[in-house]
C-alpha cells in the first residue's frame, strides 16, 4: 500500500511540476494545494495530540466558482486503549477521522483533474 501511494504522489508531483512549466493553467494550483493538503492528511492520521490540543483534524479544499476554502472536520473517532498517553478516564483516546483508502482515492481524482487541466493548457 505504502508503494503505491508513493507511486501516485510521485506521478502527481511531476503532472504539476509540468503544469508549472506551461504558468497559464488554471486549477493546476488549486490541485496543487489539494493534494498537500491530503498529503498532510495521511502523514497525520495517528495524532492524537495537536499544539491546538486534541487530535489532528481532517482538511479538506472545497471551490466553488473560483473561490476556495479550507474545511477542518472536527469529529474524531473513539478507539478503546487505555495504555495511551491521550486516553480519558475510560480509556479511550481521540484519533483523527481519516480514511486512507479515501485520501488516495481522493489523490488519484485529483491526478486525473491535473492530466485534464494540462491537456487543456497545452
Amino acid at each position: 500500500m505504502t508503494k503505491f501511494l508513493l507511486i501516485v504522489f510521485l506521478y502527481s508531483s511531476s503532472l504539476i511540476a509540468k503544469a508549472n512549466e506551461l504558468n497559464s493553467c488554471g486549477q493546476i494550483e488549486d490541485i496543487q494545494f489539494a493534494m498537500s493538503l491530503i498529503a498532510s492528511n495521511i502523514a497525520n492520521i495517528e495524532t492524537t495530540r495537536t499544539p491546538e490540543g486534541g487530535p489532528y483534524r481532517r482538511k479538506e479544499l472545497r471551490c466553488n466558482f473560483g473561490y476556495c476554502e479550507i474545511l477542518e472536520h472536527t469529529q474524531g473517532i473513539l478507539k478503546y486503549w487505555p495504555e495511551h498517553i491521550d486516553a480519558n478516564k475510560d480509556g479511550y483516546v481521540e484519533f483523527p477521522d481519516i480514511d486512507l483508502l479515501d485520501e488516495i482515492a481522493t489523490m488519484i481524482d485529483l491526478t486525473r483533474e491535473c492530466e485534464r487541466e494540462l491537456i487543456k493548457c497545452q
